[in-house]
């Protein structure tokens, strides 16, 4: 059992270490091939905020 643990940890392991060493370029790419669709950059959820922001005038 304890040989069984350790295999999935040096598996593990293995894997984020081939993670860490890609590029960006083929980090997107391979979370495009997997279905991740990449890094999405971060969308305004809240345009009514900045709305206000302009409304007010002192």
């Amino acid at each position: 059992m304890i040989n069984f643990i350790l295999g999935v940890l040096v598996t593990i392991g293995i894997f984020f270490l081939c993670l860490w060493a890609m590029k960006p370029e083929e980090f997107k790419a391979l979370m495009k091939s997997i279905g991740g669709g990449g890094i999405r950059p971060p969308v305004n959820n809240n345009p009514k905020e900045v709305e206000e922001e302009e409304e007010i005038d002192d």
